[in-house]
């Protein structure tokens, strides 16, 4: 329970942006409900429902996620699948995840590029999953990222697998792999390839 001076945000051009609460003192802050023990404690949501739309509003509570590991972007950042859905989790400290790894993961849904993220999360590793089937895309539906229309429909396969066919315009070693750049017909686009050239 907060008690404090609500303001309204606006920006330059004057349109509202939100509320803020203007807090005095810290004894105005009191603790109603204490937090669970452990993130894991807490229900699990699928990842299809991470800030779908609903008539209540987001309380802004750590969300509890199942998956298999699909890409390690980083000490601290991966991206994850299950069935037809996929995430970015960034992780409050590094993390020990590798593809493949059937993991699950605690922590604040955020919006980013329209896009529900993980940040702040925690990750255990339960066991080991076969990687989801990987989408066949053509590139031009590639470079429509992160959402696809194509066969009379939208397709979604933002953070998915995805598979298509290129040809290797270029291949520049950078960060323990190779930034490439792609082509088929009359687009390219570049990618990213971790460990060396097949």
């Amino acid at each position: 329970e907060i008690s404090g001076c609500a303001m309204s945000l606006f920006n330059l051009r004057a349109e509202f942006l939100g509320v803020r609460l203007e807090v005095g003192d810290a004894s105005d802050i009191k603790v109603a409900k204490k937090a669970p023990s452990s993130l894991f404690n807490i229900p699990e949501t699928k990842l299809s429902e991470i800030l779908s739309y609903s008539p209540t509003p987001y309380d802004g509570h750590a969300k509890k996620v199942r998956g298999t590991v699909t890409f390690v972007a980083s000490d601290d950042v991966f991206f994850m699948q299950d069935g037809g859905r996929g995430i970015k989790v960034a992780c409050s400290g590094n993390h020990e995840a590798k593809v493949g790894d059937a993991v699950e993961v605690a922590g604040f849904p955020v919006s980013i590029g329209g896009f529900g993220e993980l940040h702040g999360a925690v990750c255990r590793t339960t066991g080991r999953n076969t990687l989801p089937e990987p989408v066949d895309v053509k590139m031009a539906h590639y470079s429509l990222w992160p959402v696809g229309r194509f066969d009379g429909g939208l397709k979604d396969f933002g953070w998915r697998r995805v598979r298509f066919t290129a040809r290797v315009i270029s291949a520049t070693p950078a960060h323990g792999g190779f930034d490439l750049l792609l082509s088929d017909d009359d687009r390219t686009c570049p990618a990213f390839l971790r460990g060396e050239l097949p």
